[in-house]
């Protein structure tokens, strides 16, 4: 095993010069965007209009400048390196082979009124695994229960009765608090206090993770081996599911993640983000630095910390320790949710619970490092507005300008006769400015998608080259009517949060099946086809020359009760199950630990997905 101190200094680049490298590419990237549409706009003088389109998209450019260029390391690091992970994290490699564990881990999963039927399947299917280790002593499980409805609390003290009689009794453990004081947050800080200082380490879960025996090891060793790190994580992967909402989604997200967060990785190192679960945690330094405060003012943006993942994140940063993400796949999942409704209520809570992180940018004591990670989980909803504010602005322009009126300028710009004396046609400027956005903004998946077609055993698990190809078609469609949905969703939200106060209601998620009817679809889509309605309708009568440049925006909004509706249904995700559209490697080939909790598509011969594990809930004697 490495010692600490050469672990250390096995994995000791300059991060200062690649930030700098990083922030120079990132910079010079969005300053040649901005100069490209200021002179554009700025043939005339730039109006008040004009102005405000180019504060709205510096702040909706960033993003996409900072993902591309993540992308484009990831993917030059991939294509570099026989071993992408070694060039992140050596000491990862080092600790890859099976060793004893000196340490101690509990799995730990805070659940609120879930479905225990999952809950508990999947807990069991992970034990069955560990239980075949030579380290699974080292291991012991805890469902930490806050729910309040008594048809649950049954249901989970009846899987727990049954579960512990077919288990090692002193390795699987049921609490469950009267009150849920601080939800999923004050769950996991309540066990911290408790039983903390029995463990090494805790394995954060949420109700719908599933984690494989060697995985977790794997994670334990590489804690073991550099006790600087305080928060370690994988790439975790959706679920095989026959919901096509969440078959398209993570179909995407699946080519998306690897080159991106290596490209973070390379640059961000000891200071990355994280997610909230699927991360083993050193115990000791959580308690010693993740008591949450109370926020000055009123909910819902004062008081109780809400997305607090970040937030134990940046205070172990700021106490010493590192957050590390391994920019690996290596059976670590999670549920998608399953309709575009669901979807959009569970981005709205990450979205109410980020811009909290307002208030934490001037915390005294937090690394620069981190106010960088609360600065960029707060843009990634901060982009929707602007591009919105963007693209609302533009339309007033043109329509203005299809109606012969023309704004006063607000501010001198000589754009024409700067860009005439360097041979610019700002026609093609426009086209090439286009061009590049989109790039920018589909650069993760290109990357991701180049990645599978030209590696032969990849494209099999995805199907082959048929299927890929009308896969990655759907996909792109899908994206590109969806943006505009959750961007109108973020913005209303967002409006309603900073005017009226607006919360989102912090309940149990749906996960599994989830059909929405057409009505009810219509019912919570409405503002987007309001919205769409009315930027195609006034683009048409003023302004139709650019229809087909607002047609994906228009469509996306009107279509968006529509593609709820149908991407719930049930026999759809059946139809492209059967048909081999939007597969994910693990519908085409075995897992264990999926095997074992019912999602594996490729089961051992006598045995049926997830037999193994059938849980007989027993009758609840009275504690």
């Amino acid at each position: 095993m490495s010692t600490p101190g050469a672990a250390s200094a096995e994995r000791a680049p300059n991060y200062f010069l690649r930030r700098s490298i990083f922030v120079g590419l990132a910079l010079a990237t969005s300053l040649l965007a901005i100069g490209i549409l200021s002179l554009i706009l700025g043939t005339n003088g730039l109006s008040v209009l004009e102005t405000g389109m180019i504060a709205a998209f510096v702040l909706t450019l960033q993003f996409n400048v900072i993902g591309f260029w993540n992308s484009v390391i990831g993917a030059l690091i991939l294509l570099g390196t026989k071993d992408p992970v070694r060039a992140i994290l050596p000491l990862a490699r080092a600790q890859a082979a099976p060793a004893t564990l000196d340490s101690r881990t509990a799995i730990i999963m805070p659940v609120f009124n879930e479905d225990t039927d999952m809950v508990f399947r999947n807990l069991r299917a992970m034990d069955i695994e560990i239980d075949e280790s030579p380290n699974a002593g080292r291991f012991e499980f805890f469902v930490l229960s806050d729910s309040n409805r008594p048809s649950v609390v049954a249901s989970e003290e009846a899987h727990y009765t049954a579960w512990r009689g077919i288990s090692a009794p002193h390795r699987v453990h049921y609490r469950r608090r009267q009150d849920n004081t601080d939800q999923k947050a004050g769950n996991i800080w309540d066990f911290v206090q408790t039983h903390g200082d029995r463990f090494d380490y805790m394995l954060v879960l949420d109700a719908d993770s599933v984690m494989s025996a060697k995985t977790i090891e794997w994670l334990a060793r590489i804690m073991d081996a550099d006790p600087k790190i305080g928060i370690l994580q994988t790439l975790t992967a959706g679920l095989p599911s026959t919901s096509l909402f969440a078959r398209v989604l993570q179909f995407g997200m699946r080519h998306v993640m690897r080159a991106f967060t290596i490209g973070s990785a390379w640059w961000q190192g000891p200071n990355g983000p994280y997610w909230g679960h699927n991360a083993l945690i050193r115990v000791a330094a959580f308690k010693q630095c993740c008591a949450l405060p109370r926020l000055p003012g009123e909910p819902p943006l004062g008081g109780r910390i809400l997305s607090h993942d970040q937030v134990e994140a940046t205070l172990i940063q700021a106490a010493g320790y590192e957050v590390r993400v391994l920019p690996e796949e290596c059976e670590s999942y999670e549920d998608t949710p399953p309709s575009l409704a669901d979807y959009i209520k569970r981005d709205l809570r990450w979205c109410q619970g980020n811009m909290q992180y307002f208030q934490l940018l001037s915390w005294p004591g937090l690394g620069s490092m981190g106010r960088v990670q609360l600065l960029l989980a707060m843009m990634n909803y901060l982009t929707a507005p602007s591009w919105m504010i963007f693209v609302v602005l533009g339309l007033t322009q043109a329509v203005l300008a299809s109606l012969g009126y023309a704004p006063d300028a607000l501010i001198g710009f000589v754009g024409v006769s700067g860009a005439s004396s360097l041979g610019i046609d700002m026609g093609t400027a426009g086209l090439a400015l286009l061009g590049a956005i989109l790039t920018m903004n589909f650069a993760p998946k290109l990357v991701g998608f180049v990645a599978v077609m030209f590696h032969q055993q990849s494209r099999e698990l995805y199907g082959g080259w048929l299927r890929l190809i009308l896969s990655i078609i759907i996909e792109f469609f899908f994206s590109l009517l969806l943006a505009p949905i959750i961007a109108v969703a973020q913005s209303i939200f967002l409006f309603r949060l900073f005017v009226f106060r607006e919360a989102v209601i912090w309940d149990a998620q749906a996960r599994g099946r989830n059909i929405v009817p057409f009505g009810e679809a219509v019912l919570k889509m409405w503002p987007q086809l309001v919205f769409g309605l009315t930027i195609g309708g006034i683009v048409g009568l003023t302004a139709p020359a650019i229809l087909p440049w607002v047609a994906p925006i228009v469509l996306g909004c009107v279509l968006a009760a529509p593609l709820t509706w149908v991407t719930s249904l049930e026999s759809v995700g059946r139809l492209f199950e059967r048909l081999g559209l939007c597969l994910i490697p693990e519908e085409n080939k075995q897992v264990a630990v999926l095997e074992l909790a019912g999602y594996g598509a490729v089961p051992e011969k006598g045995r049926q997905p997830g037999a193994a594990i059938v849980l007989e809930p027993t009758a609840v004697v009275s504690r």
